[in-house]
């Protein structure tokens, strides 16, 4: 199913393995060598820069108001989530819901 459309599944990658990327590094520096932890700041910083640049031409567009508390708690929470969603992933067969 790749072959059909790569694109797709190198943005699916990017969007897994960019969060994985920040949790290791974090926990390197914390764990391992504090080197990392400026790693991690810089590779932060940058990602936070493009997202709120992102965030801000979708609230012009949409002609709504900046919500920066939103977009902080949003901008901390979707970078464990990913991870824990895409890890789960392998386990999904695994679980039932509803009795499906």
């Amino acid at each position: 199913m790749w072959k059909f459309n790569p694109a797709f599944f190198i943005s699916i990658f990017i969007t897994f393995f960019l969060p994985l990327l920040f949790l290791v590094t974090f926990f390197a520096g914390y764990f391992y060598n504090p080197y990392y932890f400026t790693v991690f700041t810089k590779f932060l910083t940058v990602h936070l820069i493009i997202e709120f640049i992102l965030y801000f031409i979708g609230v012009r567009q949409l002609d709504k108001k900046i919500q920066i508390i939103d977009f902080t708690f949003w901008f901390m929470i979707h970078i464990p989530y990913i991870v824990c969603m895409g890890v789960g992933s392998f386990f999904a067969h695994q679980l039932g819901w509803r009795g499906r």
